[in-house]
């Protein structure tokens, strides 16, 4: 009886050790399910370093899975060597920027890197700072500590203006008075958030995140926070009336009711009260914030004495004819411009005297802009587009004079900055 005992309790251990061996195999070598992101007391959340997940497109885009590791520093990419006499570059910006959705050679940034080692003869280090769903209010949070860590050369801030000014509204990190003074917040994440980007039990168990892969479904797949999620209808399927009335209520829940609490993080919507209804009260206040949010990255450059460049994205639903048959849509909405979300990011910009890349011409007027997003409702820029936006990026820093370090002046701008690409203040 005593030795049958002893087998049991040996047949326990070694099949807990295991099954406990297993949990850390999956948890290290199989990053399904995993969440990367974590709350942040200055930018409300961010990057865990040294996390990793994959990220996997739709049978539409190729199905490929893409392979995101964090480094050390919460960036995307590898990890950083010291700062040593390489220009360096440190690139900010949300999801075009981060590109989960891009094998790391195809993003923006390192396409960057190869075009301006070209165009110099030397190694040139780019800086992915960009974070998924995070918008220029963020940016200027998160800017003076970065510029402390790394060191950077150049400075280059990347506005996505299809949804980055609902992010200055959504994100509530700034306001403005009676007066319409800037005033500098310290919002609160609600507890769905929290619940989110806090690890609970099964987020560190190997075994927990396979259960909670398996429950959500199968195919398993990773949206942007690492757990599977409901797919967005594609933009087509979003009713005007509909996109109107949530930046309405999103308006009314920030700048009116003035509630604290942050919801919603990662659910960027176009920003169509900007480009619909120009002239409503969400969308006069949404243009105050984004200038407002400039003027504070332009005073952080300057206290840096770096030079910083500009660069506007366009909606894919701008850039392309009658995407997704929304321009169809929106016929009914006469003060609809193409080019007004765009314009709305970058005439501040150069009206406070900032070099600005605009690519909204590049994009629109190309040979074929649907080839430069990928598809079925995934509004990103794909490898094509990137590669357009690296090039004229580092043409444009080329043209400024940065890549030099005479050409590079105290205050981080030009005496005389060549004519930006894009429209004029």
């Amino acid at each position: 009886m005593r030795r049958r005992f002893s087998h049991l309790a040996l047949f326990a251990a070694t099949a807990l050790l295991c099954l406990l061996a297993i949990d850390r195999i999956v948890y290290w070598y199989f990053p399904l399910g995993r969440i990367v992101y974590r709350t942040d007391p200055v930018q409300l959340y961010g990057y865990i370093p040294g996390a990793s997940k994959f990220f996997i497109h739709g049978a539409e885009n190729g199905g490929e899975w893409i392979s995101v590791n964090i480094n050390d520093h919460g960036h995307r990419g590898v990890d950083l060597e010291r700062k040593s006499e390489e220009l360096r570059v440190l690139v900010f910006g949300d999801s075009y920027v981060a590109a989960e959705y891009s094998p790391l050679e195809e993003t923006y940034t390192h396409q960057l890197s190869e075009a301006l080692r070209r165009s110099t003869g030397q190694e040139v280090e780019i800086i992915n700072a960009g974070l998924v769903g995070a918008g220029p209010d963020q940016v200027a949070r998160a800017m003076p500590q970065e510029i402390k860590d790394h060191e950077p050369d150049i400075l280059v801030v990347v506005i996505t203006s299809g949804n980055d000014f609902g992010d200055l509204i959504r994100n509530k990190l700034y306001g403005v008075d009676r007066n319409e003074k800037a005033i500098s917040k310290n919002p609160e994440l609600g507890p769905g958030l929290q619940k989110m980007l806090e690890p609970d039990l099964f987020s560190k168990s190997g075994w927990g995140r396979l259960i909670r892969a398996a429950w959500r479904g199968t195919p398993l797949r990773m949206e942007q926070v690492g757990l599977a999620q409901h797919p967005r209808p594609p933009a087509g399927q979003q009713d005007a009336r509909q996109l109107l009335r949530r930046h309405q209520l999103e308006y009314g829940n920030s700048q009116i009711d003035l509630d604290p609490v942050v919801r919603n993080l990662f659910d960027d919507l176009y920003d169509a009260d900007l480009s619909l209804l120009p002239h409503s009260d969400s969308a006069r206040r949404k243009r105050l914030l984004m200038r407002i949010v400039l003027t504070e990255i332009k005073a952080i450059a300057e206290k840096a004495r770096l030079p910083l460049l500009v660069v506007v994205v366009p909606s894919p639903i701008d850039v392309i004819e009658d995407h997704f048959g929304l321009q169809a849509r929106w016929n009914r909405f006469p003060e609809y411009d193409r080019r007004a979300l765009s314009q709305a990011a970058s005439k501040p910009a150069q009206a406070m005297g900032l070099p600005v890349l605009d690519l909204f011409a590049s994009m629109h007027e190309a040979a074929d802009p649907a080839s430069l997003f990928f598809k079925a409702g995934n509004d990103h820029w794909n490898s094509k587009g990137q590669a357009l936006a690296a090039n004229m990026t580092a043409k444009r820093l080329k043209e400024l004079g940065w890549l030099q370090q005479e050409g590079r002046t105290a205050m981080g701008v030009p005496l005389s900055p060549p004519p930006a690409d894009g429209p004029s203040p």
